[in-house]
Formats: C-alpha cells, structure tokens, sequence
C-alpha cells in the first residue's frame, strides 16, 4: 500500500474521461457496473472523495477474505504477486471494465464477481 497518493493519481490519469460520475445508488454496490462507477470516479465529482475510499475498501474486503478462506476451504482463485497494491487492483478493474463496457451481463452482475473476473484477467491461478 504504499506510495498510495501517487499511485492513485496515475490511476485517476489513466482512466478515460469517458467514466461515470459516481452516484448515491452506486453504493449500494448491486452491480459490477456499480463498482466501477465508484472506482473509476475522477476528482471533482459528486462523491469522488467516498468513491474511491469506498472502492479501496471493497477491493481490500474481498482479497483479505478471500486469502483468509484459501487453504481451509477453498483453493486460491486469484493468485497476485506479493508486491501487488490495492491500487494495482483498482487500475486492473478499470482497465477491465473499460474493455467490457459494452456486456450488460458481466456489467449487471455482482460487483464481487466483477473484481474475480477482472483480477482474474490478469493474476489466474490457472497454468495457462
């Protein structure tokens, strides 16, 4: 986690100003569409300050849960190098959602089977 102001500014500059503004609904967190309209939330919007710390801590939530269930029951589904960030993590989901945009399924789905997908994409546990 460290370095975080800077990385988080590298993510804010990487993703397009194409991204939606994030909205109260939106944290109710229903949808992988949902999510990333948190996470990908740019200074001076409605709720940008919320959003991300928002984002940070689901994204934090679902990868401790997830290393905490590893091993005892279940084998590990996500499989990041040591030195990887929270805001790597967020920067994946963008990059992800960006190029999965346009599916209205993956979008609709749940937020947590969004960050899988998307952390999958990158770090799968899979030899392929």
């Amino acid at each position: 986690m460290k370095n975080i102001l800077l990385t988080i500014a590298l993510v804010f500059g990487f993703i397009s100003s194409s991204a939606m503004a994030a909205e109260k609904a939106d944290f109710n967190l229903e949808t992988t569409q949902d999510l990333l309209d948190l996470c990908m939330v740019q200074p001076g919007q409605p709720f940008s300050v919320e959003a991300i710390h928002f984002c940070e801590g689901f994204i934090s939530g679902a990868v401790r849960y997830h290393n905490a269930v590893v091993g005892k029951d279940m084998k590990p589904i996500i499989c990041y190098p040591e030195e990887t960030t929270r805001n790597d993590a967020i920067q994946l989901l963008n990059e992800w959602g960006l190029a999965n945009k346009g599916n209205t399924e993956l979008m609709g789905d749940l937020a947590v089977y969004g960050l899988i997908r998307a952390l999958q994409s990158k770090w799968s546990c899979d030899p392929d």
